[in-house]
């Protein structure tokens, strides 16, 4: 409210006090100010309350949508000196609470004018962790006057510091009223400084405790407490309402001990010699590991870490063991299990559907990828691509853009190993406009059974009315009812059903608005009366379109729909699963027409597979009403219904979750031994045909490869010249098992040394190892890894790598070239001035 408008209210209080002396009258007590985001950017329209806490009454301010000021007219009969007024604003998705003491001058100024509320903004946590404190140890601190504080660890300054050099980030402490208060002041965190009275205050176990009364270097902690530093801007902020903390949760624990804590390896790593990264909370006499227990290998002594290169080890799981003994001679240990993958996944296909879109339409992006341990991400021209059914396929869109484009496939596994694959391709062309037509949607109905359908006008702009004639066989089909469509659809205004002609006349129109794309022009319902299957077209005969805005004639073309009468057919999934896993099979109606309730029996062989549950599907589905699990005898009964609408189409009656509990190659039938379907609108039985479905037992699990060696691993290239035995010629050895579908092939890529890119390699009878014997022609003066590919039964896939180096024949000094220093080499060995090359 503005100056003078409260002045024309003090001046009618006067008068109104001239002519009533004896009545004291209240004054005016007016509230304004402005809302701001937390950026300080204007907030309108915001909502604000004001709540006298001494009266519990509450008012709720005026505002506008256009301006972000706020106003609340009281009087002074409303407040009283020292009243706490709680004012409450919310707006711009932020919301606020601040506590104001009314004053005597503020009761004699009128009110509260410029009372401005800012939102706080979003609360940061720069750190939240664990740290462990140990009793009795100390640590040095140096403060802004560069003069060096020696602290005991378990304070909450020392909490700080233990968070700081976890989580990487600083502090600075000021001793400026060290002399005073015997106290350090954090002036600042993470490089946020203290700003005058804007600073970092620390709480103990907020809100539980009081807020601590001494310096963060004198307030000792114990085991389980909760350090919170969080940013004030004034006395009465809490970590609550700060805008920035630091949360620490606090282990104190004995001097005895030795904590070792493992860094790396990772969980997962595609390093085959990995780092090893172990720290000491203490000192340590004396550092050792353990590497899949095996010799233990020392570390180091007097140290407080333990960081060295793990030798190569093979894929697969291992487990490292990290000891360390303190000068009281007390061991801690920490174990870690990691898993070392070096192999890439791969990427089988990719399928591109449509592969001749539209410009700007979506492309839906099928991969098949395996992995030796499992594939986590796949992508599509960056893309990521989902898994949802757990398997090997991955699935996603992209937008198709003008012109052939290659689409760039990526597969990743846990271990950050990457595959590529650029082998897809799609051209996407811009459609040309087509005119607007009018069709009766092709639709099925069962025997005797009922079908809806819409007559549509599509592709259209500014439709406005239109009258449509359709045809049809009366002998196969009659029309019930002629209504009116949903969402995008003109309004039926009349219509004439002849079912002795085959005919039905529709007349529609909106006279509220135009309608363009694909028009719902009318819903039709049939029936079918005949007992067997049949067929008629439904023929538009005729069509009149007219334009909403100019009521001209809208050229447009007509299209036949069909009616099938179609027997529906019960089905079950084809499924499989690897030995005690799990997996979910459907049980569909396909061509279903107008579907009420099913009453499913599925039979199958219990020493294969169990049933675990039955659940109801999604979108075009029946709900499952009841089931019996039979395991014993080896059947489950299902019972599904939707009272609410009936169902065409493909229709979805159950999913079965079944147990593999037989082992690979087991399979059984799964047989649809009865099954009952009914009708929604007559509830007569749906005449229908089954299919039945298989449940298969796979094998999922690659050929392991061990022992992949090369004896020797170092030769001489072949030129084609006679060599000494075995110079020149290597034995390339492995071990394959696979214990489910057996090993068939082994081979070996020899492209490098120039040999074949897929190398067949023998078994040897009587044992697991394949082998092969090779020269080399190419590659010289280098090591290579020449991968092994092994395939079982099931066409599950591994890989392995030999080393081998090839080295020129007769460059003894191994510069890579023949010339007079080899010459002098070989002279001065002779007489025994160098050693054998």
């Amino acid at each position: 409210m503005n100056t003078r408008i409260i002045g024309a209210l003090l001046a009618a209080m006067i008068c109104i006090t001239m002519v009533a002396p004896a009545m004291a009258q209240p004054s005016p007590f007016v509230i304004t100010g402005h809302v701001s985001d937390s950026d300080g950017n204007p907030c309108n329209d915001a909502w604000v309350q004001v709540t006298n806490t001494n009266t519990s009454t509450s008012w709720n301010a005026e505002n506008v949508s256009t301006s972000n000021y706020y106003r609340l007219v009281l009087d002074s009969d409303d407040m009283s000196t020292g009243n706490v007024l709680q004012i409450e604003a919310s707006g711009c998705t932020e919301t606020k609470m601040v506590e104001h003491a009314v004053t005597q001058s503020e009761l004699e100024d009128g009110g509260m004018i410029g009372f401005d509320i800012v939102f706080d903004a979003p609360q940061e946590t720069i750190w939240q962790g664990d740290v462990i404190l140990i009793n009795g140890t100390t640590f040095d601190v140096t403060a802004n006057s560069s003069v060096s504080y020696v602290i005991n660890r378990t304070t909450a300054l020392g909490a700080l510091d233990a968070a700081a050099e976890d989580g990487i980030f600083n502090y600075t402490v000021n001793d400026d009223w060290y002399a005073s208060w015997g106290s350090l002041f954090v002036d600042s965190i993470a490089d946020i400084a203290s700003e005058g009275y804007n600073g970092w205050m620390y709480w103990v176990n907020y809100p539980e405790d009081p807020m601590p009364g001494v310096g963060a270097d004198q307030f000792v902690l114990e085991d389980g407490d909760v350090v919170t530093w969080y940013w004030s801007s004034s006395m009465d902020m809490t970590p609550a309402n700060s805008s920035i903390l630091v949360e620490i949760n606090v282990t104190v624990t004995s001097p005895d001990l030795i904590a070792v804590t493992i860094h790396s390896p990772p969980a997962i790593t595609n390093d085959s010699t990995p780092l090893l990264h172990a720290t000491f909370d203490q000192i340590a006499v004396l550092t050792w590991y353990v590497i899949d227990n095996e010799d233990a290998v020392t570390g180091g002594s007097n140290t407080d870490n333990l960081t060295v290169m793990l030798p190569e080890l093979l894929d697969g799981q291992h487990t490292v063991t990290v000891y360390a003994n303190n000068s009281d001679g007390n061991v801690g240990s920490a174990t870690q299990d990691f898993l070392v993958d070096t192999t890439a996944p791969v990427i089988n296909s990719v399928t591109l559907d449509p592969t001749d879109p539209n410009t700007g339409d979506n492309i839906t992006v099928t991969v098949k990828a395996t992995d030796n341990v499992g594939v986590t991400t796949v992508t599509a021209d960056g893309e990521p691509l989902s898994n949802a059914d757990g398997d090997d396929t991955w699935e996603g869109t992209i937008t198709a853009i003008e012109g052939t484009h290659t689409v760039n496939i990526s597969a990743s596994d846990a271990a950050a190993n990457t595959a590529y694959d650029e082998t897809a391709n799609y051209t996407a062309t811009t459609p040309v406009p087509t005119l607007p037509v009018v069709l009766v949607e092709d639709v099925t109905a069962a025997p005797n059974g009922y079908a809806f359908t819409s007559v549509m006008v599509k592709n259209v702009t500014g439709l406005g009315s239109g009258n449509v004639n359709v045809t049809f066989d009366p002998s196969i089909i009659q029309v019930i009812d002629v209504t009116s469509g949903d969402g995008n659809a003109l309004t039926v205004q009349n219509w004439d059903i002849d079912n002795t002609a085959g005919l039905v006349q529709i007349t529609a129109w909106d006279a509220q608005e135009s309608h363009d794309g694909d028009v719902v022009f009318a819903h039709v319902t049939l029936h079918s009366v005949r007992d067997h299957l049949s067929s008629t077209p439904l023929s538009i005969s005729s069509a009149e379109l007219t334009n909403y805005d100019t009521y001209e004639l809208i050229t447009h073309t007509v299209a036949t729909g069909t009616l099938d009468t179609i027997a529906p057919v019960v089905i079950i999934d084809n499924v499989e699963a690897a030995s005690s896993e799990f997996t979910t099979a459907l049980i569909m109606v396909n061509n279903a027409s107008n579907l009420g309730s099913g009453n499913i029996t599925v039979t199958y062989n219990t020493s294969v597979v169990h049933v675990t549950s039955v659940t109801s599907g999604d979108g075009n589905a029946l709900a499952v009403q009841g089931w019996n699990i039979d395991n014993s005898a080896g059947s489950v009964q299902i019972l599904a219904q939707d009272g609410n609408t009936s169902h065409n189409g493909d229709v979805v009656i159950a999913i079965v979750t079944f147990h593999a509990v037989g082992e690979y190659p087991d399979s059984t039938p799964l047989a649809i031994s009865s099954s009952e379907l009914i009708d929604y609108t007559s509830y007569g039985i749906i005449g229908h045909s089954v299919t039945n479905g298989t449940f298969s037992i796979i094998d999922n699990e690659p050929p392991v490869i061990t022992d992949a060696i090369a004896t020797p691993d170092v030769i001489l290239n072949d030129n084609g010249r006679p060599r000494t035995p075995g110079t020149n010629v290597t034995v390339l050895n492995a071990t394959v098992l696979d214990s489910e579908s057996g090993v068939v092939n082994v081979t070996i890529n020899l492209s490098s040394i120039g040999g074949s890119d897929n190398q067949v390699m023998e078994g040897i009878a009587g044992t697991d190892v394949w082998t092969v014997a090779t020269t080399a022609t190419d590659g010289i003066n280098l090591t290579h890894e020449l991968v092994i590919t092994a395939t079982d039964g099931a066409n599950n896939a591994n890989t392995s790598v030999i080393g081998l180096t090839i080295l020129l024949r007769g460059d003894v000094v191994r510069d890579g070239d023949l010339n007079s220093a080899d010459a002098l080499y070989i002279a001065k060995y002779l007489v025994g001035k160098e050693v054998a090359p």
